[in-house]
């Protein structure tokens, strides 16, 4: 009996080493399995994150780019440094109306003094949030809730070398609005905002979990901890 006795002891320790094993290498496993998912899932949002900041770059780099087509025409140049009236002006407007369907909302010229010569389309009024872009003089990225981001870019447009005037041009940024308010995409919890310093303070243009509205003034810090 006494041997049989410590027979089960022997059984029953056995057995609570072997689920004690069992249960400290699964624990391990799983918690290997979740390190390696969580760094695979943060590789996965930042590389998202990256594409998409390519993206956005890309697309206002376009849209600046469509604006100077327009200020480096030598047609609007030379009617620029004319300076003629009536029948011209005319023409000059026939001409950036032309320019409209290369995804341009509105096209301005302007004389050297600031006067308005040619103007086209509609440019985007009250602005919620108009922040200039650092390295990119005269471009200034717009939002508001009716025509969503634009990009306006004022340009001086030569002739002979010499500046004779300046172009201004809206250039709608649908894809910005895609690649900035669709970042759920990249994760259920993902959320990419878009900022800019505006003094002390900062601007934010919606974002992915609040995609109506911009922040025109926000601080810079919570609690302490920059945002």
């Amino acid at each position: 009996m006494h041997l049989r006795r410590r027979g089960w002891a022997i059984n029953i320790v056995a057995a609570l080493l072997v689920v004690g094993v069992g249960a400290i290498t699964g624990l391990a496993v799983f918690t290997v399995m979740r390190t390696n998912a969580d760094t695979a899932v943060r590789r996965n949002l930042v590389s998202g994150l990256a594409l998409r900041v390519q993206w956005a770059v890309r697309d206002i780099h376009d849209a600046r780019l469509r604006v100077r087509m327009v200020a480096t025409r030598p047609f609007l140049a030379d009617q620029l440094a004319a300076g003629g009236g009536g029948a011209a002006r005319l023409a000059v407007d026939r001409g950036l109306r032309a320019f409209l369907p290369m995804r341009l909302s509105a096209l301005a010229l302007y004389t050297n003094a600031g006067t308005l010569y040619a103007r086209a389309g509609h440019f985007m009024a009250h602005p919620v949030v108009d922040m200039p872009l650092r390295g990119e003089l005269g471009t200034t990225l717009l939002w508001n809730a009716t025509r969503g981001f634009v990009l306006r870019t004022g340009l001086p447009v030569y002739r002979h070398g010499a500046v004779v005037g300046w172009a201004v041009g809206d250039a709608p940024l649908p894809m910005l609005s895609r690649l900035l308010l669709g970042a759920k995409a990249l994760h259920s919890a993902a959320n990419v905002g878009l900022c800019g310093p505006a003094g002390a303070r900062m601007s934010c243009f919606p974002n992915t979990f609040d995609p109506t509205q911009a922040f025109p003034s926000v601080g810079r810090r919570r609690d302490g901890v920059p945002v």
